[in-house]
């Protein structure tokens, strides 16, 4: 009688439940639909269990303490089911078949995976893989990592990828080289697109930015020759100064920072406060807007394009080139790189895009011409058809004379004439030599 007594009085709470939570579900939204089913797997099990138990119960032998571990089993069983009776229904147990209850699992395990596998973040499923600078969750990494996630953002990050084959595998092995974030290998991107002869409004030049009066002691300008454009030397230049930002503040992301401000403007707001950090400085806007947004854009563009597949990133491969793939002919005279490319069969290009710091087209007796390895046979052999170039400017020494005069003679440097002429400044003048100027328009 006990059985068949809490058998109806469950299927009439039961009853109850499905109707109101038809009327419910009547004006519910989908969601509410996946919730419902959720809670209905649940409970379908709790009300099962509770039946078993009470099975269970009628076959055991009924003694006064048993009767009262069994009250207490099913009044908390019937508290658990309560908790979820109201979202969904359900039909007593001989109405609900082993395969209809395995149906409802299966569905609310496919709902759980579609879910899981969002197009865009894939937690579940990808690994992330955290950058190694502080903040890259803050909220000012968020703005730009959702504007990188935008159509033209992604368009944008693919097309960097591209636009550093060049350069990838160098800049990787200088930051192993100096024990450097691996963050630094897309700065490049926030500093010029990685755009060789990228130039600011403020005359900062070169893929990574130097300005003409922070060039030294890292890189040299010539007549000729503007390190600054060279991707090569700028690289390992750019790592050198962020070195020195580093030993002087501590904290990479002040170093990093301060190479966008100047060391000097960001030595005066640490000054001023003492043992914070850069978002401390962010957040309180104690930084110019340029270098508040700079890290966090860095972090967004690390965190993104290491993270590709976690984010639903579509991104060209990386075309790693070796440092092999390139050598270096010593010049001896100066040559018009458009003359040397003819007598190659080339196009300028295939020679310029690798000497971007020849900013004048002509070489200089000294300067290591970078060439593709597969091409030094044929570039050499060229060199050996065409002249030097010689300047419109001859001047031939007199007694008394000094390389220093006749440079403000012409109104050039000692430099410009030493490297048009292979000599050294401390070189003697001979009396009837003559001297090549380089007044080039």
């Amino acid at each position: 009688m006990m059985k068949k007594f809490l058998l109806a009085a469950i299927f009439l709470v039961t009853f109850t439940n499905v109707f109101a939570a038809t009327k419910k579900a009547e004006s519910s939204n989908d969601s509410d639909s996946v919730k419902n089913e959720e809670a209905l797997t649940t409970e379908i099990a709790e009300d099962e269990a509770i039946l078993e138990s009470i099975e269970l119960e009628d076959k055991s032998v009924d003694t006064d303490a048993e009767q009262e571990n069994k009250s207490k089993k099913k009044t908390s069983a019937k508290k658990n089911s309560s908790k979820t009776s109201t979202k969904a229904s359900v039909q007593s147990s001989n109405q609900i078949s082993k395969k209809e209850l395995k149906d409802i699992e299966d569905l609310n395990a496919q709902l759980v995976d579609d879910e899981d596998q969002n197009p865009v973040f894939m937690e579940e499923t990808v690994r992330r893989l955290p950058p190694d600078l502080d903040g890259y969750d803050h909220p000012l990494v968020e703005k730009y990592r959702k504007q990188f996630l935008r159509t033209g953002g992604r368009k944008y990050l693919a097309a960097m990828v591209e636009a550093g084959n060049l350069y990838w595998q160098y800049i990787r092995e200088k930051i192993e080289e100096y024990n450097m974030p691996h963050c630094l290998l897309y700065l490049p991107i926030v500093e010029s697109s990685f755009k060789p002869t990228a130039k600011s409004r403020s005359g900062a030049l070169g893929m990574w930015q130097f300005m003409e009066n922070s060039m030294k002691p890292f890189l040299k300008k010539t007549e000729f020759v503007d390190e600054r454009l060279d991707p090569w030397k700028s690289t390992e230049a750019a790592f050198l100064k962020l070195q020195d930002n580093y030993k002087q503040f501590g904290d990479w992301e002040i170093a990093i920072a301060a190479y966008n401000c100047g060391a000097g403007a960001m030595a005066k707001v640490t000054k001023n406060n003492p043992d914070k950090d850069f978002w401390y400085l962010a957040e309180n806007k104690l930084l110019k807007s340029e270098t508040l947004d700079y890290v966090p854009k860095l972090l967004a563009i690390c965190d993104l394009m290491q993270n590709a597949e976690y984010y639903g990133l579509e991104l060209p491969e990386e075309e790693d080139i070796e440092e092999d793939a390139f050598t270096y002919i010593k010049m001896t005279g100066a040559v018009p790189l458009s003359q040397l490319a003819l007598a190659a069969g080339l196009e300028t290009s295939d020679i310029s895009s690798l000497n971007t710091a020849l900013y004048r087209g002509i070489t200089i007796p000294g300067y290591e011409l970078r060439i593709p390895t597969e091409l030094e046979t044929t570039i050499t052999e060229a060199l050996e058809k065409i002249k030097d170039h010689e300047f419109s400017n001859a001047h031939v020494v007199v007694k008394g004379e000094t390389l220093w005069g006749i440079s403000r003679t012409y109104g050039v440097s000692v430099d410009a004439i030493c490297q048009a002429n292979g000599i050294s400044e401390n070189s003697i003048l001979s009396i009837g030599k003559t001297l090549f100027v380089p007044i080039l328009k």
